[in-house]
């Protein structure tokens, strides 16, 4: 088997698992569960709604990274990463990490301003760190995606 199959057997195994943990994750916000101990809200009276609502927002933005990344995994099989049907792909997954970093943003601001909880600050505060690193590296792997294709491009026409 070529190590590149392999890999991509791997990591499609890999996004399927993930893919299970995170619809968990929305079924068990959606009913409530996930932020309840005991019936007792865990976080502030009226902020629930929005937790859940934040949870699963992120929680759909990475499935979208997911189901682009099984397309990507899809062209590499092909031999078509260096084309432009993997700039939809790509465009769409720093859509989504975007989405997730401005949404954990918000919910890291409204934690400093209103909660006063610091570790809760501080970990909305990492989370929208890790957001942001995600999302500006996706920009740079688009950027040398695009430089591969152009190459790739010019190389075709003189050949």
């Amino acid at each position: 088997m070529h190590l590149s199959s392999f890999l991509v057997r791997t990591l499609r195994v890999l996004l399927v698992l993930l893919v299970a943990i995170f619809v968990f994750v929305e079924v068990e916000a959606l009913s409530g569960q996930l932020l309840r101990q005991d019936g007792i809200a865990r976080v502030v009276e009226g902020a629930e709604v929005s937790a859940i609502a934040v949870l699963v927002l992120v929680s759909v933005c990475v499935q979208v990274v997911i189901v682009c990344a099984w397309r990507l995994l899809g062209l590499i099989q092909s031999g078509e990463i260096f084309s432009h049907s993997a700039m939809g792909w790509v465009n769409a997954i720093v859509a989504a990490t975007a989405v997730a970093w401005c949404s954990i943003t918000v919910v890291f601001v409204l934690a400093c301003v209103g909660i006063g909880d610091p570790v809760w600050a501080l970990v909305t505060g990492l989370s929208a760190m890790l957001a942001a690193v995600c999302t500006l590296l996706m920009v740079v792997m688009r950027a040398l995606l695009v430089g591969a294709t152009d190459l790739r491009t010019d190389m075709e026409a003189v050949i």
